[in-house]
């Protein structure tokens, strides 16, 4: 069973996965679409900008330990294809 974070530490740790969320997307669409480093294509900054209000909506942030593990998925089937 997860531990209960603090409301600080669960904000913080919301922070932490949309800035890791949002560089693995933007690594991929540096490499996969040829975006500039710290661009990205209009694909991309929809999916990054979808993950941003889904991690900040997420009920369960002090306690889940990764979206894939979680019973409730927050991703539209297509948004979490994507993602993947």
């Amino acid at each position: 069973m997860a531990r209960q974070l603090t409301a600080e530490q669960a904000e913080a740790k919301r922070a932490r996965e949309q800035a890791v969320v949002g560089e693995m997307i933007a690594l991929y669409c540096c490499g996969n679409h040829g975006s500039a480093r710290g661009k990205l294509c209009s694909e991309c900054a929809e999916l990054a900008a979808y993950a941003e209000k889904r991690t900040a909506r997420c009920p369960f942030m002090a306690t889940k330990t990764f979206c894939s593990q979680c019973k409730v998925h927050c991703y539209a089937p297509e948004m979490r294809e994507k993602i993947r």
